[in-house]
């Protein structure tokens, strides 16, 4: 299996916190087409999960689910990875670049279980690994990573 690409997962992450805004939803759409994610519509009903986005270089399951629920904008990445620690090595990469944003200084940040929360009075940022499981009576969970971006205003 080919390596997971961070820098792939970084620039999702970047745009979801630098558009996390309903109004700015065609500029994301356009930047990930840019950078080679693929869309493919879901519903097209204008709820949350309108589009599914697939990364082909990869051998690794990733996905980026964009769309609003009601007037939050929310973006989801997952990737889908071999190994745990692969999963939580690209955790770290984006804690450590969601961190080190400059807009996301004086944000609120809380550990809760598996999930850690990023809050401040626009955008709400919760990284998440989630361990693999093996086969039993239905098919193996990969390991993944998950990071949600919502906006936490209502227009």
């Amino acid at each position: 299996m080919s390596p997971v690409n961070t820098d792939a997962a970084v620039a999702v992450v970047d745009l979801a916190l630098r558009y996390a805004f309903v109004d700015r939803m065609d500029e994301a759409t356009a930047e990930l087409e840019r950078l080679g994610w693929i869309p493919e519509p879901i519903d097209g009903d204008g709820s949350c999960l309108d589009t599914k986005w697939q990364y082909p270089p990869s051998d690794y399951m990733w996905r980026v689910y964009s769309g609003l629920a009601g007037h939050e904008f929310s973006v989801g990445l997952m990737v889908n990875t071999d190994r745990d620690s692969t999963a939580i090595a690209l955790a770290d990469s984006i804690r450590y670049f969601v961190e080190h944003r400059k807009e996301l200084e004086g944000a609120n940040y809380t550990r809760e279980g598996a999930s850690e929360l990023w809050t401040d009075d626009v955008r709400m940022i919760e990284l998440q690994v989630l361990r693999g499981s093996p086969a039993g009576p239905g098919k193996a969970i990969p390991p993944a990573l998950q990071l949600v971006v919502s906006n936490t205003e209502k227009p």
